[in-house]
């Protein structure tokens, strides 16, 4: 089962943007907003009502896949997971 990827690019301290994709195709986007947390929530309630689940890439590096309800109900939580994975794998790496 493929699931839709969610991409999220940090611009600027406060600045990010949020992609959906399928497969290779980009299908809906916003830039803007001012956190993961943002990012998570908005691209999620974009998501087509089927849709179940999203992977998460933040800043070109999988975050793994969550259920769209996490993504809805949660984001703060699943974006602090995702900055400190993010955070700790720079560490390991840099």
């Amino acid at each position: 089962m493929t699931f839709p990827c969610i991409v999220i690019q940090r611009h600027d301290v406060g600045l990010y943007e949020w992609t959906i994709f399928y497969g290779n195709m980009a299908a809906l986007g916003e830039a803007g907003d001012n956190s993961i947390q943002d990012c998570l929530r908005d691209a999620a309630l974009s998501l087509p009502e089927a849709e179940q689940a999203a992977e998460v890439r933040y800043r070109g590096v999988s975050m793994g896949t969550f259920k769209k309800v996490e993504l809805t109900k949660c984001p703060s939580e699943v974006a602090d997971y995702i900055s400190e994975a993010y955070g700790a794998l720079m560490q390991q790496i840099g």
